[in-house]
Parts: C-alpha cells; sequence; structure tokens
C-alpha cells in the first residue's frame, strides 16, 4: 500500500483450525472519500494468476495425499457454511 500497488487489503491466517490473524488495512479504492476496507470485504479475484497457483497448489496436495477433492468447502472453513 505504501507503494500505491493496491489501495487496501485483509489478511486472514488459519493453521491447523486455529485463526492465527485477520486484520484488514487501506481503503476500497484511491479516491480520497474511499470507504476503509472492512474484515469482511469480499473482493473480486479476476486476473488469471491467483486460480492458476490455487488450482496448481490443490493438486500438488492432492497427489502427496493430503487433501480430497470429494470434501466440501463448508467442512473446511466455517466461514462458508452459510453461503450458497
Amino acid at each position: 500500500m505504501r507503494n500505491r500497488v493496491f489501495p487496501g487489503a485483509v489478511l486472514f491466517v488459519r493453521h491447523q483450525g486455529n485463526i492465527l490473524f485477520h486484520e484488514a488495512v487501506g481503503s476500497l479504492s484511491f479516491l480520497p472519500d474511499s470507504p476503509p476496507v472492512q474484515r469482511d470485504t469480499l473482493y473480486d479475484v479476476a486476473s488469471l494468476t491467483k486460480p492458476l497457483c490455487t488450482v496448481s497448489a490443490i493438486l500438488l496436495l492432492v497427489q502427496e495425499g493430503v487433501f480430497d477433492l470429494g470434501v466440501s468447502l463448508a467442512s473446511l472453513l466455517d466461514e462458508s457454511k452459510n453461503m450458497p
């Protein structure tokens, strides 16, 4: 944010079911009156880098037997249980 690459962000870190860090910083845009980012702010991840890296990482975990593609997201992330 200091270099104005992006105006704000949310960082959520969970390890072995425990939330270690969940904070929001910055604002929604670079406009002077832009609202601040909230911990529940949703982002549009439209670039190809994010999904390609995510899929690659998941497939490596499947290959190692650490992750099962048959498991529902709701069973892994409490935050997704009430989402459609």
